[in-house]
Order: structure tokens, then C-alpha cells, then sequence
């Protein structure tokens, strides 16, 4: 997780999930909502508490943050190590703990692949190229012009081919500058 990440996506959401289900009474950290059994907030609270028993202590804020990650990735990690697609997890997790009657939140939750596609849709939005050439190369790729109607799998090959040639736009682009008698010009060279 960079830390722009941190700052605009992790730390607030745990905040909010904190203010929307727990508070400190002097040292002991309690339950301000009841989450039905089964429940993710059921979940999280059940980790925290049996990590907090092992040392044969109260349960501590961090009890439950990490109590978040073990659940939303089935493991311990610190929350510096994140990926991206382990971020989308645990902040799916995170939302739905905050307000579990987003509908959003509960169902990126539930189909993680939701997040996935949402993060390709904006590698596709901010690649920099208009829309007529995203459609031109994506019927180029799958035969069909709408980029929107592809899965998953085919919206992660455009974003690669999109980002390749962004990135070779970009190298030829100052060496086209730099070269005798060279033009500037405002169409895109491809």
C-alpha cells in the first residue's frame, strides 16, 4: 500500500469503522453495536477477542484492525505490505463494517472481482487516449467496440496494451521533439 493509499483510503475507513462499532471504556475496548452471528462484524470482533486471550489481555483497537486483515485476507498482514488487490479486500471489509447497509460495500464484499473491475475500468478511463482510439483498439483486440462489455480478463489485456503504448508514445515523443527539422504536432502519432 503507498502511503497516499494510506492516508486516502485505509486510515479513513478504519476510522470510521471504529467510531461505527467500538469504544473505549477506561482500558477496555467494547462492542457498540451487535453484530448477529456469522456476521463480519461478528467475525472481526471473535479474532480480535481470541488474539487478546492468548496474551491474556482486554482487546486493544489494533486487536481488531489486524482482526480485519486476517479476515478479509484469511491471514496476518501488516497493512504496509498491502497490494493493491489486497487493499480492495480489506477496505471492501472495512465499508461494510462502517455501514452495513451500503448495498455497495456489501456487495463488493461479497464478489471481490467487483473491485477488480472497477480498478481496470479506471486504468482504461485514465490512460490518456480518447475514447474513439480505445474503441478502435479494442475492436482491433476482441471484435467489439464497446470496451465495457468485455470481462475481466480481456479489460486487464487492454489496459496492457493501452499502457505499452502510452509508454512508447512517451519515449518517442521527446526523441521526434529533439530531432532536426521535427514538427510539433498536436495528433496523437498513432
Amino acid at each position: 500500500m503507498t502511503e497516499s493509499q494510506s492516508k486516502r483510503i485505509y486510515w479513513p475507513l478504519w476510522s470510521a469503522v471504529w467510531k461505527a462499532n467500538w469504544k473505549k471504556e477506561g482500558n477496555a475496548v467494547i462492542p457498540s453495536r451487535d453484530w448477529p452471528a456469522g456476521t463480519p462484524g461478528d467475525l472481526v470482533w471473535g479474532t480480535a477477542f481470541r488474539a487478546a486471550r492468548r496474551e491474556a489481555r482486554g482487546v486493544a483497537a489494533d486487536d481488531l484492525r489486524y482482526a480485519c486483515h486476517r479476515v478479509a485476507l484469511g491471514r496476518d498482514k501488516s497493512s504496509k505490505d498491502l497490494t493493491n488487490s489486497e487493499l480492495d479486500l480489506v477496505a471492501a471489509l472495512l465499508r461494510v463494517l462502517a455501514d452495513p447497509d451500503n448495498l455497495d460495500a456489501v456487495l463488493d464484499h461479497q464478489d471481490p472481482s467487483r473491485a477488480v473491475r472497477r480498478r481496470l475500468e479506471w486504468g482504461i478511463s485514465s490512460s490518456g487516449f480518447p475514447p474513439a482510439y480505445v474503441a478502435a483498439v479494442c475492436r482491433s483486440k476482441f471484435s467489439v467496440s464497446d470496451w465495457s462489455t468485455l470481462d475481466n480478463a480481456r479489460l486487464s489485456q487492454l489496459v496492457i496494451t493501452l499502457t505499452q503504448r502510452a509508454r512508447s508514445k512517451a519515449k518517442t515523443a521527446p526523441a521526434a521533439q529533439s530531432s532536426p527539422g521535427a514538427t510539433t504536432s498536436s495528433t496523437t502519432p498513432f
